[in-house]
């Protein structure tokens, strides 16, 4: 009895160290990693079932180290660039702004005949369309539209875009009588790279001013002309 008994307290001692204590901190390892943690010592030794299963758990956390380790790589990449980004948002809000409150309307067009940005001025001095004010809107769809509604007078609206898109690649200055009475002046100049930006300035006062300037000059003329001619 004694040595039934000796020999079960030997081998629940062997069960326990070979068995219950390894798969104990298996399991204590397994709930670690599932939580994220890496710090955790997982013993390799041994060729059983257990420590089989341990190898894998150390494979386990390995990958879970190089993981951590792309993560933080790709952290560190997307602020590297996150931050020129908000820069250059931060600079196109601030330039947009300006823009809008600028006395000009500004419209840029790219190298493929695009519109790629305009200020608010731009679309109310010409009264355009949210419609047309769109990222898929060319030149030739802007003055065809501006020819359709009388900018330029009673000329064929085909003949007017084909002899602005003839010279895009030339600077332009020049002036328009708009419908309503409106003088806009228009300079237009090619950017590197291919496109053009275009900016127009309601110049209505200034040419009345200078009417009125030219009228008063007339009369002042007519009036020593008349006296000389009393002499």
């Amino acid at each position: 009895v004694i040595a039934a008994g000796l020999f079960a307290l030997g081998l629940t001692v062997l069960i326990l160290r070979s068995i219950v204590l390894p798969l104990g901190k298996i399991g204590q390892a397994m709930a670690a990693l599932t939580k994220g943690r890496t710090d955790v010592e997982i013993s390799l030794s041994g060729r059983d079932e257990l420590a089989a299963m341990a190898r894998t758990l150390a494979l386990f956390r390995e990958s879970l180290v190089e993981r951590n380790r792309l993560a933080d790589e790709r952290e560190q990449a997307w602020r590297r660039v996150e931050a020129p980004r908000d820069e250059v948002t931060a600079a196109n809000q601030i330039l947009q702004v300006t823009s809008n409150h600028m006395a000009q309307g500004v419209s840029m067009f790219d190298g493929d005949g695009r519109l790629v940005a305009w200020n608010q001025q731009f679309r109310d001095l010409l009264s355009l369309p949210d419609s047309l004010l769109a990222k898929t809107t060319t030149f030739a769809d802007f003055i065809s539209y501006l020819a359709a509604r009388g900018d330029f007078g009673s000329r064929d609206p085909e003949d007017q875009v084909g002899r602005r898109l003839a010279s895009l690649n030339e600077p332009y200055v020049g002036s328009r009588t708009l419908p309503d009475g409106r003088v806009l002046e228009v300079r237009r100049n090619p950017v590197p790279g291919g496109g053009f930006v275009s900016m127009y300035t309601d110049i209505t006062e200034q040419r009345q001013a200078q009417a009125q300037v030219e009228l008063a000059r007339n009369r002042v003329s007519d009036a020593i002309q008349s006296i000389s001619d009393g002499f």
